[in-house]
């Protein structure tokens, strides 16, 4: 009974057409319109750096910081430069940029701390016809900034906090030390 229990779920599988799906891709994307409604950002710009924040790799979900120089914007901040940040892998949901490519990007979260993945309507730019068709002219960046700025306090404060954690274990184990 067990033998011909295997037999039957081996063949089973055999039969079976399996098709392995990443999850951010299946779901069906929005058409332009509603994607920009639900989007913090839409803007295009070509990238200028890829940066993969301290440098180790830890998987594949790792941020990597993605900076754009605008070119137009149809939602959100106005800046001639914006940085964001994407999963390190597809596998993760991440979008797969090229530096000095230009894309027509849609994103989401604070803006200083803006996102993207596979799963938005992010697509190169010479891709994007169709989007740009519904989205019309856009808007050009008036402000030269960028929204970086925030980030960077963020990440100060990050190094702040591990420099305090470092020094409060210091502390600990020399008083144990010193106890003995």
């Amino acid at each position: 009974m067990k033998k011909l229990l295997l037999v039957f779920l081996i063949g089973s599988l055999l039969i079976l057409n399996i098709t392995i799906v990443n999850a951010c891709s299946y779901v069906p994307k929005a058409p332009p319109q509603e994607s920009l409604e639900q989007s913090t950002a839409v803007f295009a710009g070509r990238v200028i750096d890829i940066d993969a924040p301290f440098g180790l790799i830890i998987g594949t979900g790792d941020p990597v910081e993605i900076t754009f120089e605008v070119s137009r914007i149809w939602k959100g901040a106005d800046y001639k430069n914006i940085v964001l940040t994407t999963a390190r892998d597809s596998v993760s949901c991440g979008y797969p940029f090229e530096k000095n490519k230009e894309y027509l990007v849609y994103a989401n979260g604070e803006d200083n701390a803006l996102t993207t993945g596979i799963y938005s309507r992010t697509n190169l730019f010479s891709d994007a016809q169709g989007d740009l068709e519904e989205l019309g002219d856009g808007k050009l960046p008036i402000n030269h900034g960028s929204n970086y700025a925030s980030q960077t306090s963020n990440l100060v404060l990050i190094i702040i906090a591990g420099g305090i954690i470092i020094l409060i274990i210091i502390i600990i184990l020399l008083a144990k030390k010193y106890r003995k």
